[in-house]
């Protein structure tokens, strides 16, 4: 296994060090330092920024031929790292412990080693790593802590105010849907120097809010829970595909729930995140939407279209129907009809 050694902060630094350790260059765009990793070693970059107030920004995108370990070990209290893996897995451990936390895609996690110990990350060779690393180093991060704190979850609180890293601190989850989206939105960004800079100090600041917020979030019981997490978008989609396939024999919205292992709480949030609509209202656009394509592709009778979608009443049919789409079905097929047949004519 290949081995760098980072023995400097701040975060400028920290790249400089590993600049050196593969013996490439590394530009500076407004404050934003960026290192393209030499082919000899792989592919990608690690950028890193320092924005005011102790906070700063690392990011990884980067592929290594060969095992890597990062070694953070300069003799001075290390940064809180709020970690998110978007892409890929890696390891991280304590420099003194050998104990390796696994951190897979979409996990998070926040770590704070104790007194002048530092941070290992172990990348694995020909593995694509997207890693965004929010650091806040608590000396600085002071000023921040002067405002009315009792919002703050106690443990966060007495994290951030440890100044001296007296007590080391480890937590891992699964990031918000929220956070993945600001995420995405950093990675994508593509201007550069001054628009960049202040994008990514206002888009990091809202990520360790939304860490801080998803950590108290963490804390209560499942069925309490009320952030939607990244991984948990494939249930909301599996939830939705039930659906779509099931209209005309739907399950209650708990029923759907339990089925595809959530709460009807965390149902109805993931509609909204995803689909911008509750459950009920998506459940009705689906239903309307079928309901046209059957109107106007074939030769069903309105009876067989409302068995098909799951709508018993014809006078609940028209109105929605109607209310929707400003005629009734009977007019809408009429219409289409005729434009579809005058269309297969001509071709």
């Amino acid at each position: 296994m290949n081995s760098i050694k980072v023995q400097s902060l701040p975060i400028d630094e920290v790249i400089q060090d590993i600049a050196i350790a593969l013996n490439t260059d590394f530009k500076v765009i407004c404050e934003e330092y960026i290192l393209e990793i030499p082919e000899k070693y792989g592919e990608g970059t690690i950028k890193g920024i320092n924005f005011s107030r102790g906070l700063g920004l690392i990011q990884y995108n980067c592929c290594f031929k060969e095992d890597l370990e990062i070694q953070f070990v300069v003799d001075d209290v290390h940064p809180i790292k709020f970690i998110f893996c978007q892409e890929g897995d890696f390891y991280h451990r304590f420099e003194n412990s050998n104990k390796l936390n696994h951190i897979s895609q979409f996990q998070n996690a926040i770590v704070a080693s104790q007194n002048s110990f530092g941070h290992v990350f172990q990348l694995k060779a020909n593995t694509q790593v997207s890693i965004n690393s929010v650091e806040v180093i608590r000396a600085l991060f002071e000023e921040r802590l002067r405002c009315d704190m009792d919002d703050l979850d106690k443990s966060l609180l007495d994290l951030f105010k440890d100044k001296k890293g007296a007590k080391p601190f480890y937590y891992e989850g699964f990031y918000s849907l929220i956070i993945a989206n600001t995420l995405k939105n950093i990675n994508n960004y593509a201007e550069e120097r001054f628009l960049r800079n202040l994008f990514l100090e206002g888009k990091t600041y809202v990520v360790l809010a939304q860490q801080i917020l998803q950590y108290k979030d963490d804390k209560e019981n499942g069925d309490e829970r009320k952030l939607l997490r990244q991984h948990e978008i494939k249930i909301i989609e599996k939830a939705a595909n039930h659906i779509q396939h099931n209209l005309n024999n739907l399950d209650t919205i708990s029923e759907i729930a339990s089925e595809v292992g959530v709460n009807p709480n965390k149902l109805q949030l993931g509609f909204q995140e995803l689909y911008g609509q509750t459950v009920n209202d998506y459940i009705k656009n689906i239903r309307l939407s079928t309901a046209t394509t059957l109107l106007t592709e074939t030769d069903f009778s309105m009876l067989e279209i409302q068995d098909r979608i799951g709508i018993s009443s014809k006078s609940y049919f028209s109105k929605i129907f109607k209310d929707h789409y400003g005629i009734s079905p009977s007019k809408f097929r009429q219409d289409n009809r005729n434009a579809l047949l005058k269309k297969r004519k001509e071709a």
